[in-house]
């Protein structure tokens, strides 16, 4: 009870309440929080960005990469991602530039961007690069779309609410929690 985590959790058993507060495994599952993001825009997921293997669980990984049929502008992409999630959108590149394959991986997936390139992709959306980081991709011409963090990884809760309500006959509510960041 004497942090903010801890009055939460104070809460929730006062109340009797359960909570299921899954992350890093969601980002590596193959209907995660990747495949929720490209399936709300209508792509289609090619493969991970960083695949693992796993004696019991098959393929898995961070991050999903998409070959697009036609190519597009990267300030093209960036609106369609701003408009259909009601999100802001900021953009590291040439805003002009025909793109025709892109990754994508929610939460703070910078540190895959040297992986991104060596699949020959030059632009990555995620949520959270440094300032030198977005700084030497400029310089070297790789794109990166940024978006909330929140908004990129509440997507896949639709579908875990789905999952859990064909196994379980309980009541499932998604709570939604306001952004941090106040775009002026």
């Amino acid at each position: 009870k004497d942090s903010v985590i801890g009055q939460k959790i104070f809460s929730l058993i006062k109340a009797e309440i359960s909570l299921i507060s899954w992350h890093t495994p969601l980002d590596k599952v193959e209907d995660g929080v990747s495949e929720a993001f490209l399936k709300e825009l209508g792509f289609q997921g090619a493969g991970f960005v960083l695949e693992e293997k796993g004696e019991n669980f098959g393929k898995f990984g961070l991050g999903r990469v998409v070959y697009l049929e036609k190519s597009i502008k990267l300030q093209d992409l960036a609106q369609q991602i701003k408009s259909k999630l009601n999100t802001w959108v900021m953009l590291v590149g040439d805003s002009e530039q025909e793109i025709n394959s892109f990754a994508f991986c929610g939460g703070s997936c910078g540190f895959l961007k040297d992986k991104v390139k060596s699949l020959g992709i030059n632009t990555f959306i995620t949520c959270d690069v440094k300032y030198h980081q977005a700084k030497d991709s400029l310089e070297e011409g790789f794109n990166f779309i940024l978006l909330d963090h929140g908004v990129a990884e509440s997507l896949v809760l639709k579908t875990l609410k789905e999952k859990l309500l064909q196994e379980f006959s309980v009541e499932v509510e998604i709570f939604k929690e306001e952004s941090p960041y106040k775009i002026i």
